[in-house]
C-alpha cells in the first residue's frame, strides 16, 4: 500500500512539472517594449482582422493609422505617468529626509553630548548593518527574494 501511494505521489509531481514547463498556447506572451515591436503587433492585428472581417484597402489603411496613433497616446500617457511617478517618489523621499533631520534634530537637543556621541555610534552601525543586508541581497543573485531576510522586529530609534 506504501509503493502504491508512492508511486502515485511520484507520478503526480512528474505529471506537473511536465505540465508546468509546457507554454501557454492561447496567451502567448508578447514584449512589447520596443517601436519595432510595436509595428509587428499592428501588422498582427490588422492581419487578424483583416482575414475575420474582409476588411477593404480604404479600411485597413484607416485602421492602421487609427493604431499607430492610438499606440502613441498610450506610449505618451505611460510615459507621462512615469515622469509624474518619479517626481512623487522624490517629493516624498525629500519630506522623509527633512522629517528624519528634523528628528534628529529634537532628540539631539533631549540627549547630553555624552549621549549624543553614543547615539551617533549606534546610528553608524545600524547604517553599515543595513548597507551589509543590502550587498548581501544584491550578492545572492537572481531568484533571491527580500523576504528570505526578515527585517527585525523591534523599532531603531537611532534613525
Amino acid at each position: 500500500m506504501k509503493k502504491l501511494a508512492m508511486i502515485l505521489i511520484a507520478s503526480a509531481i512528474g505529471l506537473c512539472s511536465v505540465f508546468a514547463q509546457i507554454p501557454d498556447q492561447r496567451h502567448p506572451i508578447q514584449p512589447r517594449d520596443n517601436v519595432a515591436n510595436g509595428a509587428e503587433c499592428i501588422n498582427d492585428r490588422m492581419e487578424f482582422l483583416s482575414e475575420r472581417l474582409d476588411l477593404t484597402l480604404q479600411q485597413k489603411a484607416k485602421l492602421e493609422k487609427l493604431f499607430t496613433e492610438q499606440r502613441a497616446q498610450r506610449e505618451k500617457a505611460v510615459e507621462e505617468h512615469r515622469a509624474q511617478m518619479e517626481k512623487m517618489r522624490e517629493e516624498h523621499r525629500a519630506g522623509m529626509r527633512q522629517m528624519a533631520q528634523k528628528d534628529r534634530e529634537d532628540i539631539e537637543k533631549i540627549l547630553t553630548p555624552e549621549q549624543i556621541e553614543i547615539w551617533n555610534a549606534m546610528r553608524a552601525e545600524h547604517q553599515q548593518r543595513r548597507m551589509d543586508a543590502e550587498r548581501h541581497r544584491h550578492d545572492a543573485g537572481p531568484g533571491h527574494h527580500r523576504h528570505h531576510h526578515p527585517r527585525p522586529r523591534h523599532c531603531h530609534p537611532c534613525e
